[in-house]
């Protein structure tokens, strides 16, 4: 004789879902992704391709930690107060089945559902739309309307039938599949947009005060012939052991890649500034100073 199935408990699915979340490889993957948009939009800034700095692969994971950081805290807070919105929620559903209470309760929730998702659809659509309002609004509106729009339908089924349980059919299971994917894909693209936000901030406030970067003192062999008024050049002396000739002051530290240091002027503007790829090599020489 088959014993009953029992269904799953709220836990039960948080730890199916971690299982398969939870492995190394996908975390890793998320992290670069991330750290990859976070950096591509700083750099993107000052006109420079990351894809030519010659950055691995974790060098992308770990600058992904500041870009993620506030998202993922505020995801954990939301997850919490829906897990206990949930408890609060299943003890009303069990006090008051099968009353009209409900019903209404359920409609409510998925008329605004639909209305919310609706605002979520057209910022997809509507480009222009989209660009009036904060980034995130659309994904946003996506991810909790269609949450809304699950939980009102199956508050009315539920207050519909007073003897139904809280165990779900194969097609509920289906709609809750196809629900959690459109959160999971609009949650993704919150966070890619959090994270692209987070480069450009990170940009704007280093082009806004270069002084906060360190300080670079570039010894050449050769004159770099810089637009005038970008930095200080002054001819070093002739000697016989220095090879050096021309020494440049003025410059920011941006970042170094496998192939040099990227500097700015101290007077870098948007539109107007630019980016001094120093190789390395006998023919540079570089001194820092704390910014």
């Amino acid at each position: 004789m088959t014993q009953p199935r029992v269904p799953r408990t709220p836990e039960q699915w948080i730890g199916l879902v971690a299982s398969i979340v939870a492995p190394t490889t996908l975390l890793t993957a998320l992290l670069y992704y991330f750290g990859y948009v976070a950096t591509l939009a700083k750099f993107a800034y000052f006109g420079v391709d990351v894809d030519a700095l010659g950055y691995a692969s974790s060098d992308f994971v770990l600058r992904s930690a500041a870009a993620l950081f506030v998202p993922v805290l505020v995801l954990v807070l939301v997850i919490l107060a829906g897990y206990l919105g949930q408890r609060f929620a299943r003890r009303v559903l069990v006090r008051h089945r099968g009353e009209p209470l409900l019903r209404r309760v359920g409609l409510a929730v998925g008329v605004v559902g639909l209305a919310v998702f609706g605002r979520g659809i057209a910022g997809v659509l509507d480009v222009e739309l989209a660009r009036r309002e904060p980034a995130t609004f659309t994904p946003l509106c996506l991810a909790l309307g269609v949450l809304a729009i699950g939980y009102g339908a199956w508050s009315w089924q539920f207050g519909t039938d007073g003897d139904r349980s809280f165990r779900m059919t194969g097609a509920e299971r289906v709609s809750a599949a196809l629900i959690g994917a459109v959160v999971v894909f609009s949650l993704f693209w919150v966070t890619n947009t959090v994270a692209a936000a987070y480069g450009r901030g990170e940009a704007k406030r280093i082009a806004g005060d270069p002084a906060t970067r360190p300080s670079i003192v570039l010894d050449t062999t050769e004159r770099l012939y810089i637009p005038v008024g970008s930095a200080t050049e002054q001819q070093l002396p002739a000697e016989p052991d220095q090879q050096f000739r021309y020494r440049y002051l003025g410059f920011r530290l941006l970042t170094v890649s496998s192939d040099g240091w990227l500097v700015l002027s101290e007077n870098w503007k948007p539109g107007s500034g630019y980016v001094l790829v120093v190789p390395r090599g006998d023919q540079t020489r570089v001194r820092l100073a704390p910014g």
